[in-house]
């Protein structure tokens, strides 16, 4: 792959605006340009990124460019003037992120959209609609992140399953930390060897999953994601059943409410 084009739309709606203790809104922001710190913008394999907002109208904030340090700090700037206002056009921001990346003629780049939102449609074309078969037919996954504890998930998991993409439900910063990293999995020339979802309780306390990794790879990355404000252990054993801990040779491990 020759880097990879993203157009990160931004939902910037009145339903995004501070409410009963959450700030949809701030947290998009906030996930947007973190997401763009994870884009490279060295070597010859740079990604490309453009930036959309939308409420019951879609702007391009910026447009589709291959990035630097430089133009990083621009789009950053331009995201934290996004302030709230208007109805939701997720379908309509679809579109424009569609024929954003329709537009670039590059070869070797895996095109994708990351939609911030809490997916609550109500202007606009239907975003579940003939919108997804032209995405799906270029191409071009939708991976959805729905904000707020109202987010409208039903609607996020329609767009990702029907463009091969992803859905995930962001409680906290913590676990956009766990969503970025798996969506890099899929983007990026790095392979995805699992992702697994389990409902645990007072009857169900642990689960167990086995990770094959080939032993051609340089890396590896575990990471477990969970409610914020709830407590849970990880723990990684090598292939010999022995316990792998922060500090042995060649691993690192980072932890926070959440992730």
């Amino acid at each position: 792959m020759e880097g990879s084009e993203v157009c990160i739309i931004v939902d910037h709606s009145g339903s995004m605006a501070p409410s009963g203790g959450e700030d949809k809104m701030a947290q998009a922001k906030s996930g947007a340009k973190s997401y763009l710190d994870k884009l490279k913008t060295s070597g010859s394999n740079r990604d490309w990124a453009a930036v959309v907002k939308f409420d019951d109208d879609v702007t391009t904030v910026k447009s589709l460019a291959q990035l630097t340090d430089a133009i990083k700090t621009q789009y950053k700037t331009a995201i934290d003037g996004i302030t709230t206002d208007g109805a939701t056009a997720i379908g309509d921001a679809l579109r424009r992120g569609l024929n954003i990346l329709k537009a670039s003629t590059r070869k070797g780049t895996f095109k994708y959209i990351i939609l911030l939102t809490d997916g609550q449609s109500n202007s606009g074309e239907s975003p579940t609609g003939s919108v997804l078969d032209s995405l799906l037919a270029n191409n071009i996954p939708v991976y959805c992140i729905g904000l707020g504890s109202d987010a409208d998930m039903s609607t996020l998991n329609t767009i990702a399953s029907s463009t091969n993409g992803q859905s995930y439900a962001a409680g906290s910063s913590a676990t956009l930390n766990a969503i970025y990293s798996d969506i890099q999995s899929h983007v990026a020339d790095d392979v995805l060897a699992g992702w697994e979802r389990d409902n645990l309780n007072v009857s169900k306390n642990s689960s167990t999953t086995t990770v094959t990794v080939d032993s051609s790879a340089n890396k590896a990355i575990f990471s477990a994601a969970y409610p914020t404000g709830e407590t849970a252990n990880m723990t990684l054993k090598n292939p010999n059943g022995v316990t792998v801990v922060d500090g042995d040779p060649g691993v690192d491990c980072e932890d926070e409410d959440g992730y």
